[in-house]
């Protein structure tokens, strides 16, 4: 059987395969899996959800736009202000859900389910601009179909864009709360 014969190009294509391995496989053990940040995500999204409809059901009730409800008269806002009001007030609210609880604790109520915590590269809590920017580069990270989260893989310490972004990282902690 011949010795299969390779260019170039396919070596070096195999030896950047098996660096990016390499780095997966030397990834810190303090380091967070994509796995448990899917988990986060879905734990905190749910909980952002009952509270993004409490909260909209109260700018509807506010303003007025609840509707005639005994006449089937659907929930809606037809004032074009009104509407951009209430989607800055939405952003607002998601906003500040996860700003505030990084800043306050580093800890959204999934990431104390999950174990694990965000703090900066050396061990403290993120300012408000910081917790503020990582929400942002986070949901460019989601709409960029991923590419920000499977960025971790790239380095050792699994940090993805808002990490790096923010010069911060997620943990694993030995409690849930504290």
């Amino acid at each position: 059987m011949p010795t299969p014969h390779y260019d170039h190009r396919t070596l070096c294509a195999y030896r950047v395969l098996l660096s990016n391995i390499l780095v997966f496989a030397k990834a810190s053990p303090e380091s967070c899996s994509l796995l448990r940040r899917l988990g986060v995500m879905t734990y905190d999204v749910l909980l952002l959800t009952g509270i993004l409809l409490f909260a909209i059901l109260l700018f509807l009730a506010v303003t007025g736009q609840l509707g005639n409800m005994e006449e089937g008269v659907p929930m809606e806002v037809r004032n074009p202000a009104l509407r951009i009001g209430m989607q800055l007030y939405i952003v607002a609210i998601a906003v500040g859900f996860y700003a505030g609880f990084w800043h306050k604790t580093g800890r959204t109520l999934g990431l104390q389910t999950w174990k694990l915590r965000v703090e900066t590269m050396q061990g403290g809590r993120l300012s408000w601009g910081a917790s503020i920017l990582r929400f942002f580069v986070a949901l460019l990270s989601l709409l960029a179909a991923g590419l920000g989260f499977l960025w971790m893989y790239t380095n050792a310490d699994r940090r993805t864009w808002h990490d790096l972004a923010t010069n911060s990282r997620i943990v694993k902690t030995a409690t849930r709360l504290g």
